[in-house]
């Protein structure tokens, strides 16, 4: 059913046992009639008009949700979703972060190309990949005061790129952390990079004004012993014998 111009999918009401539908590329401006699929398991409702993002009584076993380039602007609450896996909520015009505390099963959450200012509402889920490129965050809060990104203690994958972080304060202690992009924010003072702990294979710094920084590299290679890539480029065994 995608891309065919659809604006009506009352029709899939009389196909209750379905568990897979791709209704991408229309003009469909509800989902409440998916209320009436309780054995739906996957959804790809993307590039279409819809302004609340699960607006039917969600089945049991729903896993993969696509509601991208849409006209979501609150995320709503989800507390009935907990079987969700996988969330894209990209491309749409949310402001705030909510709704997604009871989504414990959720590995990967995507809220690219939003209008979110701060992070939040995040606290003690299971997420292993977190996209919030092309936002205009500048903050991080979570519900206990000092507490940051550490508090998503499965987290392996976070894309910041493209925001307005000055500070990496809240990055503190989280040592779950693969892979960090923070390319094009406002990252000034390479000492931020101190923030940075465990693990962390690939960093991105691009875009901002510390890595103008002398010997930024080899900063960068001394504070995180573990890194293999930095902006891209592979760091040479050689690199860190010389550091």
């Amino acid at each position: 059913m995608r891309n065919k111009n659809l604006m009506d999918i009352t029709v899939l009401r009389y196909h209750r046992h379905l568990q897979y539908i791709d209704i991408a590329q229309n003009n469909i401006s509800s989902l409440s009639v998916l209320s009436s699929l309780p054995y739906l398991m996957y959804l790809d409702a993307s590039h279409n008009k819809i302004k609340f993002s699960l607006s039917f009584t969600p089945p049991w076993y729903l896993t993969y949700v696509d509601l991208s380039f849409n006209n979501v602007t609150d995320i709503g609450s989800l507390s009935n979703c907990w079987s969700i896996v996988k969330l894209d909520l990209s491309h749409n015009m949310i402001e705030k972060i909510c709704g997604l505390e009871n989504l414990k099963h959720l590995r990967y959450l995507n809220l690219s190309y939003n209008l979110i200012e701060c992070i939040e509402n995040l606290d003690n889920l299971h997420i292993q990949e977190l996209h919030l490129q092309c936002n205009c965050i500048t903050s991080f809060k979570s519900a206990v005061p000092g507490r940051g990104v550490n508090t998503l203690s499965d987290l392996r994958t976070i894309i910041l790129a493209h925001n307005r972080l000055s500070t990496l304060q809240f990055f503190k202690d989280a040592y779950s952390l693969h892979c960090v992009d923070l390319k094009f924010n406002k990252i000034n003072d390479l000492l931020e990079i101190l923030n940075l702990k465990g693990s962390i294979r690939e960093v991105d710094f691009r875009g901002n004004a510390c890595t103008k920084w002398p010997n930024y590299r080899n900063v960068l290679i001394s504070s995180i012993p573990s890194v293999k890539f930095i902006d891209g480029v592979e760091v040479l065994a050689a690199e860190k014998v010389s550091r």
